[in-house]
């Protein structure tokens, strides 16, 4: 086995440089497959991510959450501004629809703003739920996960949210490097990421088909508490939260059932 750092600089090489798979990465690694790496171009690499205060650690680094690595593929480069000591603290990813109601935001708000008191609240920054979210717990820090670039503040109109989660000694993190674009399927992949950093789920509000509930499933599928909001049966926006409960998710009915379930 290579050293770690010799081992880091094989992993990000063929993942940035050479755009392999995480699979085709560990494949090539176990049967000693390693590739010649440029050090100059590395370096360059290197150089540019310090100058954005970008640290890039690799699923072999003792800096690695440790819970981020039973879920099912996870990444094995991550590219994280801001307070890294969050990953060490018990997390509670909250998640929901983009296009949410006034109720749903104000759920998100509350909830996430005394949650925060005693959990890291983790979201994707999406519009709607996800920015109520940030916003409730972002004096107490809070870790939000991209589908994109490290450093494209995605949507724009969280380009100020993104700086305030920094300057409130919260996380962003993303297992892409900087400047990769905004893709439809890095969405789904971030929600890995979401749940694997999460102790427990709270879905808000989410239609019969969204991002929610697969990160939802991904979360059963990982062993994390699912828990879900009652809605309007009438809207939309509801769909998937109450079938989530119909199907067995933990309804959360109240602020004071919120406290008892979470201890708080």
């Amino acid at each position: 086995m290579k050293n770690k750092n010799n081992l880091n600089e094989i992993i990000i090489w063929m993942k940035e440089f050479l755009k392999e798979s995480n699979k085709s990465i560990m494949v090539n690694i176990k049967n000693n497959k390693i590739p010649i790496i440029d050090k100059n171009k590395l370096n360059e690499f290197y150089t540019k991510l310090k100058e954005k205060n970008i640290k890039v650690i690799t699923y072999f680094d003792d800096e690695y959450p440790n819970k981020l690595r039973n879920i099912f593929n996870p990444p094995l480069v991550l590219y994280i501004r801001g307070n890294m000591e969050l990953f060490k603290k018990d997390s509670i990813g909250i998640v929901g629809a983009r296009k949410c109601t006034e109720y749903g935001k104000n759920i998100a708000y509350s909830f996430s703003k005394k949650l925060s008191k005693k959990y890291v609240i983790i979201s994707g920054m999406a519009y709607g739920i996800d920015t109520y979210a940030h916003n409730g717990a972002i004096k107490n820090g809070t870790i939000a996960v991209l589908g994109c670039g490290i450093d494209i503040p995605y949507p724009r109109s969280n380009n100020k949210l993104y700086y305030q989660i920094l300057e409130n000694n919260g996380c962003i993190v993303s297992e892409y490097s900087p400047r990769t674009p905004v893709k439809p399927f890095r969405f789904p992949e971030r929600n890995r990421i979401v749940v694997g950093l999460s102790k427990s789920i709270i879905v808000i509000e989410a239609a019969k088909k969204s991002g929610s509930l697969i990160t939802a499933r991904l979360a059963l599928e990982s062993g994390r508490d699912v828990y879900a909001i009652p809605g309007d049966i009438t809207r939309i926006t509801s769909e998937g939260t109450n079938m989530l409960i119909y199907n067995g998710a933990t309804p959360i009915i109240s602020e004071n059932n919120l406290k008892e379930i979470f201890n708080i």
